[in-house]
């Protein structure tokens, strides 16, 4: 512990920090807070895993931070603190266990990024707590969500500067953002074992009141059910701005090798040129993940035709992904990429090229959205 502290107060060039016994350190070795606060100028990231009172109180007393990391656990009885802080930090994590309410003082205009897992506040309280947001993820945590008053659902409090949202369906949902968005990221609940998992109704209801309240311009979205053609045409017509889009078809009844898995799994590929006509995106990624090999997503002849079937229904679209990820019990995940460049002729002829690696062409097509 002496040792420690020693080496702290000669790290005046020290920019991050990761504690996960901090209570214990802190009270052993008073020398260590007493360094983190008066000698480690430069640090400008912290993350602590243990929120006893005397290391939020060393918290609240770092005047330099830039990002700060909480892990609360069960316990977010210290939540508070955070209003105290002496810096301000451009980019906040704050994770909980439970679902559990933010104090509604909190006032922190210099967060620019925020991250809540598990904590919550209705969308009124939390855009003015946070008012400079341009990155938001939200996550649930465990327990009874925190119900929204009828006052909050109905109001459309938010962001005049959001520039990203990330989170899970329900997540995303509850928290009822209202404003224009470029990226918007629908992740799976990173909660293991929710039961019962979420009915097709439900999810498609979830991910439509999102698209429509958000229309982002780039968008990437997960479904844990299998996705109907008619949920397809509804989203299109809710992203009406969108340029880059990544759907992940991750249905859990996909996930059983079995026959039925492939006739499903195909079927529903075969009718995306059909359903997605409309869609007005430069850059089209359709992954599926699955349970068993998919034998004719490997047959070059049928990819080429599929793609070519895309090239007809989407005219607006120059780049084509196709993933595979296969998760087979007992087996190594196996994923394979696709890519298909699409040119237009000068009489008005769509040409396929297949390139090898198209990651690069991801990256600019979502940056220049």
């Amino acid at each position: 512990m002496a040792g420690l502290a020693l080496l702290l107060e000669h790290a005046t060039n020290l920019r991050e920090i990761d504690l996960v016994d901090s209570a214990i350190l802190f009270t052993e070795e008073p020398r260590i807070p007493e360094a983190l606060v008066n000698h480690c100028v430069h640090l400008s990231t912290v993350t602590f895993h243990m929120q006893d009172d005397l290391t939020m109180e060393t918290l609240k007393r770092m005047r330099y931070l830039r990002e700060v990391n909480v892990h609360f656990g069960t316990d977010a009885s210290r939540l508070p603190a955070i209003q105290a802080l002496r810096a301000t930090p451009e980019v906040m994590r704050i994770h909980t266990s439970l679902t559990v309410l933010l104090p509604e003082q909190l006032h922190l205009p210099s967060v620019t990024s925020l991250v809540l897992h598990g904590p919550w506040l209705p969308i009124c309280d939390l855009s003015r707590a946070f008012p400079s947001i341009r990155k938001l993820t939200v996550h649930h945590g465990f327990g009874d969500s925190v119900p929204t008053s009828p006052e909050s659902a109905r109001s459309k409090c938010t962001w005049h500067s959001l520039h990203a949202l990330r989170g899970d369906a329900e997540a995303l949902h509850d928290l009822g953002v209202s404003c224009p968005v470029k990226c918007l990221e629908i992740v799976r609940d990173p909660r293991p074992f929710i039961y019962p998992t979420p009915s097709r109704a439900t999810e498609d209801e979830r991910l439509l009141s999102v698209f429509r309240a958000t229309s982002p311009i780039s968008l990437s979205f997960v479904m844990t059910t299998t996705p109907t053609m008619d949920f397809i045409s509804r989203t299109i017509e809710s992203i009406p701005r969108v340029r880059f889009v990544d759907m992940r078809l991750e249905p859990v009844g996909w996930q059983i090798p079995s026959a039925a898995t492939v006739v499903a799994a195909m079927e529903t590929l075969r009718g995306m040129p059909v359903a997605l006509s409309g869609l007005q995106a430069s850059y089209l990624s359709l992954n599926i993940e699955v349970g068993v090999r998919l034998a004719q997503m490997h047959d070059e002849e049928f990819r080429h035709n599929f793609a070519f079937q895309i090239a007809e229904a989407l005219p607006s679209v120059r780049l084509l992904e196709l993933g595979l990820k296969v998760t087979a019990a007992g087996s190594q995940e196996v994923s394979h990429y696709w890519w298909y460049e699409f040119k237009d002729t000068v009489l008005d002829e769509r040409q396929i090229a297949q390139i090898p690696d198209g990651r690069a062409f991801r990256d600019y097509w979502r940056k220049v959205v």
